[in-house]
């Protein structure tokens, strides 16, 4: 039997009140987890903030005045096995292997630390949850499961139904699902992408209709993708493989439907496993097996690289939220190099 709170006027910390909701206190966590990606929340040029997982707990990393302070929260069961944030960092969405998904607000309390506004419990049943994805305007959050047969669901979560919009089946074949990342252009961000092991899924949510549409592109002979990423204000993805390989895909002319994409093209990068792919301010940016960071035009022409002193696998690569105060030119980044300060 829970215990009744009486009502008082003195208002508690928040320390308090979650103390009531549970028989120990969570007061310190060693290390974190490097197998979930590092996320950052980095939205003003005096405050370092980030997100980053340690077993069943979230914690909100803050640098502000050459201090550093923590707020560590328990919202799941089991280990954390993503974290994805919107495009605004307000809205954060953590999930767990089986349990629940949680919606953090992290504006809640202006004062206070990051509340879970929204948790869907058991969104598959008996099967695991695999990974999540939740679009660029916060308006649409989607999760993929793995096991005996693997599920697609998206929900319109600020509406607050618990069953999920609707729901499509993955064909086996494909593998497991590795990541989901939504489109960021106005017009198109209800259009998803979906990382298998053995194929790139596009997708779409038709919020007339009320479903999802998918395509899965003829395949061409790749496999072992590790993740894909739409190219900002172009028609244009790129996925990156354990070969060393970027796919590019782009639409298909004639074919009206909008998520139609073809194979354009492929090139070589690397000789070493390509783990992640990230799209900022028109520039694609790659991490590898070797420890190498690599930035591209929207072409996949070379802008510059570096690698670290002690080279270890690139696994997850972040920027901040706050706007780039210096532009790279397209035009004369071979020739000169030079950075222009906006």
């Amino acid at each position: 039997m829970g215990e009744i709170v009486p009502y008082t006027k003195n208002n508690e910390s928040f320390e308090d009140l979650q103390h009531r909701c549970q028989p120990f206190k969570l007061e310190w966590i060693f290390g974190f987890n490097p197998r979930i990606p590092v996320v950052n929340l980095t939205c003003s040029r005096q405050v370092r903030e980030m997100i980053m997982s340690s077993g069943n707990a979230i914690i909100f990393y803050r640098f502000e005045n050459q201090v550093e302070s923590t707020q560590t929260l328990i919202g799941h069961k089991d280990s954390i096995n993503t974290i994805v944030v919107d495009g605004s960092g307000r809205f954060v969405v953590s999930s767990d292997s089986s349990y629940c998904i949680n919606v953090w607000d992290r504006e809640a309390f202006p004062d206070g630390p990051p509340v879970a506004i929204r948790t869907i419990y058991e969104p598959f049943k008996a099967n695991e949850i695999n990974t999540v994805g939740l679009s660029h305007d916060a308006r649409y959050l989607i999760a993929a499961c793995s096991g005996t047969e693997q599920l697609l669901k998206l929900w319109q979560w600020t509406i607050g139904n618990d069953s999920p919009d609707d729901c499509i089946s993955l064909p086996p074949r494909l593998g497991r699902t590795k990541g989901i990342r939504f489109c960021t252009d106005i017009g198109r961000k209800n259009h998803f992408v979906v990382t298998m092991e053995n194929a790139v899924i596009f997708g779409y949510f038709d919020p007339k209709q009320q479903k999802l549409h998918i395509e899965v592109p003829k395949k061409h002979g790749f496999q072992d993708y590790n993740d894909s990423v739409f190219v900002d204000d172009t028609s244009r993805a790129v996925s990156v493989t354990a070969a060393g390989m970027a796919i590019i895909w782009s639409d298909d002319k004639k074919v009206s439907t909008p998520i139609k994409k073809q194979f354009l093209k492929y090139l070589h990068l690397k000789y070493a496993s390509i783990n992640v792919i990230r799209c900022c301010d028109q520039k694609l940016v790659t991490g590898d097996d070797d420890g190498e960071i690599r930035f591209y035009d929207i072409h996949m022409r070379i802008l510059y690289w570096f690698k670290q002193e002690d080279p270890e696998p690139i696994r997850t690569i972040s920027f901040n939220i706050l706007p780039r105060k210096y532009v790279l030119d397209n035009e004369q980044a071979h020739s000169s190099g030079k950075m222009y300060e906006i």
